[in-house]
């Protein structure tokens, strides 16, 4: 009884859901105006790990030695038309790391308590991250 009871409220739930879904896309009628808004305002393109490896490569090159927290802000501040999540920037930086193509060390901050985990190319594979930093300026089309 107690599982035809479960059946029956998981059914209905199912249907209420289903009705939600299908009012709520009765609401979101596409208009020739949003295709309009869409291309005048697009939203950000996200970076997947391959051209993130690329981004953080070019970011060292230009700026040199830096941490975590800069190089995701330079993306915001310069390229604001593209997006990168946090998980997908570690997966990068550890890939370049485990392939020696960045080293890390500590560096302590003026005013700051405790030391940040800086990264820079590394000089023996400097050709290849140049290379790959080149990647990434085609990838915006420069």
């Amino acid at each position: 009884m107690l599982k035809k009871c479960l059946l029956t409220l998981i059914a209905a739930e199912c249907f209420v859901g289903l009705e939600n879904i299908l009012h709520h896309q009765e609401e979101k009628l596409m208009k020739f105006q949003d295709i309009f808004e869409y291309f005048k305002n697009p939203p950000p393109t996200k970076l997947c790990q391959e051209v993130a490896a690329c981004f953080i490569l070019s970011v060292l090159i230009d700026l040199g030695d830096s941490d975590f927290t800069a190089i995701s802000q330079y993306l915001k501040s310069k390229h604001p038309a593209y997006r990168v999540s946090d998980h997908i920037l570690y997966i990068a930086r550890n890939f370049l790391v485990d392939e020696a193509l960045i080293l890390s060390y500590w560096q302590k901050q003026p005013g700051q308590g405790r030391p940040n985990q800086m990264y820079k190319i590394s000089v023996e594979k400097q050709g290849e991250a140049l290379q790959l930093a080149q990647l990434w300026h085609r990838y915006l089309g420069e």
